[in-house]
């Protein structure tokens, strides 16, 4: 059976607050390289009160990327190895 499946469209939200290895340094006793070293990490991105999972999506239907009876796959990542997966149809008009 031949699959219909296909993909329309791609979106993606980095949230602009930006919590950097030197901000730590000041919190903890680390150092940029031992972090760098260790994780990899140079950079952290932090969710404010105001901005949600769902970011992607809205400025998909802002630009007319979403329509009526779509269905979608949302896929988010959060800090460490979280991250979450949600098939759903879109049926809001």
């Amino acid at each position: 059976m031949k699959s219909k499946a296909r993909i329309t469209a791609i979106g993606t939200y980095v949230p602009p607050k930006k919590l950097l290895n030197e901000d730590l340094e000041k919190m903890v006793d680390t150092n940029d390289e031992w972090i760098v070293q260790r994780t990899g990490i140079k950079e952290r991105r932090i969710v404010g009160n105001e901005e949600y999972a769902s970011k992607a999506l809205n400025l998909g239907i802002e630009e007319g990327k979403v329509q009526y009876g779509d269905t979608l796959l949302l896929y988010g990542f959060g800090g460490g190895l979280t991250h979450l997966g949600l098939i759903l149809k879109w049926n809001i008009r």
